[in-house]
């Protein structure tokens, strides 16, 4: 009996790592990501980037028409691709003087490379977007071999999937966790 208690415990702590090693991967090799979070019951994840709100006062476009725009574009990626996805949402969220697109994708069909699409799509949709600096790429050492370490997290993820819904934020040049 005692046995069974420990493999479940460890069976959970594993499926925890599994996360929390996908979770600060994308943060580290992704800077521009502010937070990425998952939700093991809808098996998402959720990533949100963080951007300068006078940025969405100044362009002309209508905040809905931007959120049209990137969903098209991630869905176009998708279609190019062959990629059949379950949950593709696209949201921008206003604060005070910040704002942030979150942007939630299903695990099953999602890859590390649509992050660096999404940023190359953020870049060019909303000019001067990342409100923190982001990480010159050329200090990467090997960026596809950073993308094939994600790809293997994520994979772990998707096999044994956990409970708990894990949230990872950068906080200066510090990677946080907490579940929610």
């Amino acid at each position: 009996m005692f046995q069974n208690i420990f493999k479940k415990k460890e069976k959970q702590k594993a499926m925890a790592m599994n996360t929390v090693n996908l979770l600060a991967g994308i943060l580290v090799h992704y800077p521009e990501v502010s937070t990425v979070q998952y939700d093991p019951v809808s098996q998402c994840l959720q990533f949100s980037y963080t951007m300068d709100g006078s940025l969405l006062k100044r362009m002309d476009t209508p905040q809905l028409f931007l959120e049209r725009e990137l969903y098209l574009g991630i869905q176009g990626y998708h279609r190019f691709n062959k990629i059949y996805s379950l949950v593709t949402e696209v949201e921008i969220e206003h604060f005070a003087q910040f704002a942030s697109v979150v942007i939630r994708r299903d695990l099953k069909s999602f890859s590390p490379r649509e992050i660096s699409f999404i940023l190359a799509l953020l870049s060019q949709t909303i000019p001067g977007f990342f409100a923190i600096d982001g990480l010159d790429r050329r200090e990467i050492d090997d960026f596809s071999l950073g993308e094939e370490t994600l790809s293997v997290r994520l994979e772990n993820v998707n096999n044994v999937s956990g409970q708990k819904e894990i949230v990872a934020f950068r906080d200066k040049e510090r990677v946080l966790f907490y579940n929610k």
